[in-house]
């Protein structure tokens, strides 16, 4: 019988030890996350990863509802956990660490057949934006622009027929704040709209949601002439074959555009971890510290190499701190820039 009970306390310890790392969120963080934990797996320095990508707001919402040992361990996002997100984790009792791994870009990707196209900010929101402003200046009206020069007559005859992210996604709260919202908060017409922003997409067939499936748009783009699709860098760069990224506002969206941000689409890549399962998970640790290692993210670590685009070394090691000593976050906190 002692024995027994023995046996039973030691197979409980090594559960507790080898429990199944939960891991939810952004399709663009997914491949490096991917990598780190195949790599760890492979050396069998820990059991399982159980990876959803399910976008990055909806992937915040899954980790914040709740503290449970079933609940997501940690959540990636390709753009931070907003303010009212944080304070939904923290009524469940949920303590986060925030981490960047690095930084990625938003391209605009057409087939390299395609004839050249210079899109601006703001020729961009007229392209999406389901309400435009009526060519007197009016009214605002559902969008009539079916090609590219009736937004701008420099620009080619070309058909605007644009693939881009889903609702959930954080690229397409990037779109929805670096284009539809800067623009908008410029023209009057919007300023009925709350804080001046108009984030609305068209929804005549102009702007086609791959519902985080770019594999699928990608023979698509190769083959139309007329279509462009939205894509994370990294995700450009393993699939580059007949296709070409376009300038941004007039700037090219390069590593050192993107690593010092001067590209307007640049944007850092992050994990949320859950404090409260630290403790007794030790594979959640060693994945962690793994995937925040020089190894990895590091300037010529294993997914620099796939085509993340490191962080300086300080901030690395800034990271790695708040790490260390279980820095949680907080709403205060989020007033501080993340870089």
């Amino acid at each position: 019988r002692i024995l027994c009970t023995i046996a039973m306390v030691c197979c409980t310890s090594i559960y507790a030890q080898a429990k199944t790392l939960n891991i939810v969120g952004s399709s663009t963080v997914y491949p490096f996350a991917k990598i780190t934990a195949d790599h760890l797996i492979s050396k069998q320095l820990i059991q399982k990863v159980n990876f959803d990508v399910t976008g990055s707001g909806k992937g915040i919402q899954l980790f914040c509802a709740s503290n449970a040992s079933t609940s997501p361990d940690i959540t990636n996002a390709s753009r931070r956990i907003k303010r009212k997100e944080l304070e939904t984790c923290l009524d469940h009792g949920v303590h986060v660490t925030e981490t960047m791994i690095g930084y990625d870009g938003i391209v605009l990707v057409q087939s390299d057949a395609s004839v050249p196209l210079y899109p601006t900010r703001n020729a961009l929101f007229l392209a999406l934006a389901r309400l435009v402003p009526s060519k007197d200046g009016s009214k605002l009206i559902p969008n009539p622009y079916h090609y590219w020069d009736d937004i701008n007559p420099g620009f080619p005859h070309r058909e605007i027929l644009i693939f881009g992210p889903p609702k959930h996604a954080g690229t397409r709260d990037m779109i929805e704040s670096k284009i539809m919202g800067l623009s908008s908060r410029e023209i009057k017409l919007y300023r009925s709209y709350p804080n001046s922003e108009f984030h609305e997409v068209r929804q005549d067939g102009a702007f086609i949601s791959d519902g985080e499936q770019h594999q699928r748009d990608i023979p698509i783009i190769q083959k139309n002439h007329d279509a462009i699709a939205i894509f994370g860098y990294s995700y450009y760069l393993e699939n580059q074959q007949g296709l070409k990224y376009l300038p941004f506002n007039g700037i090219n969206p390069t590593v050192e555009n993107i690593s010092t941000m001067r590209y307007p689409l640049a944007r850092p890549l992050f994990m949320y971890i859950k404090n409260d399962h630290l403790k007794n998970n030790r594979d959640m640790n060693t994945y962690i510290n793994t995937i925040m290692s020089d190894d990895m993210i590091g300037d010529k670590g294993m997914l620099v190499q796939k085509g993340l685009i490191p962080l300086q070394g300080s901030v690395r090691q800034g990271y790695r701190l708040w790490l260390k000593y279980g820095f949680q976050l907080s709403k205060e906190t989020l007033k501080v820039d993340a870089q």
